[in-house]
């Protein structure tokens, strides 16, 4: 499968996205814009809406593999999922990729680490970034201080805003006490033009 990396910045030590989910090419005939999924994002799509199984070890495999190419020399302590904000899905697609990266790694994934303290809507659909902050705002807390001095890869499937991750970091550094928390998401959504 093909991807192309993409840095994310943000409060983590550092993070990537394994590729863009969606791309974009002009039609110049009929004035349209077209939109494709990349190679990951469409195993993504079919994860989260089809439940297709296999898909969690495409992606998985994928994201083992950049893993093992460019956080090897950090010393992972543990593997934390973001929360989801859909607690209605049968199952959490999230949590599949994590357990999978955690099983091929051989790195635990702590599912109960973080808290999120009260159900939030869809950020996906909110698309101002002061509001989706105030939504956030300590909605995350850790459980205690497991790993104070650990560093920590902080998984989600898609990256918009950047803020649910920012959120979690800040939770993690404060009151977890990590020595540093890097982030890897399957995808990353395009920036709107204007």
């Amino acid at each position: 499968m093909e991807l192309n990396p993409i840095p994310l910045q943000g409060n983590w030590e550092k993070g990537w996205a394994l590729d863009l989910n969606t791309i974009c090419k002009d039609a110049k005939e009929n004035d349209l814009l077209i939109v494709n999924r990349t190679d990951i994002g469409e195993h993504l799509y079919r994860l989260k809406y089809f439940g297709g199984t296999k898909e969690v070890k495409i992606i998985g495999d994928a994201a083992v593999e950049f893993i093992q190419s460019n956080f090897k020399d950090l010393d992972l302590a543990v593997i934390i999922p973001v929360p989801p904000s859909d607690l209605e899905r049968k199952f959490q697609p999230v949590f599949l990729l994590a357990q999978y990266i955690g099983k091929k790694l051989r790195l635990p994934v702590d599912f109960d680490y973080l808290d999120k303290i009260q159900d939030t809507p869809q950020l996906i659909h909110i698309k101002e970034a002061d509001k989706r902050k105030e939504i956030l705002k300590n909605i995350f807390r850790v459980k205690d201080d497991r790993y104070l001095g650990k560093n920590i890869l902080l998984f989600d499937d898609l990256y918009s805003s950047g803020e649910t991750l920012k959120a979690i970091t800040a939770a993690l550094a404060s009151e977890g006490n990590a020595a540093g928390i890097y982030v890897l998401t399957v995808t990353k959504t395009r920036v709107k033009r204007k």
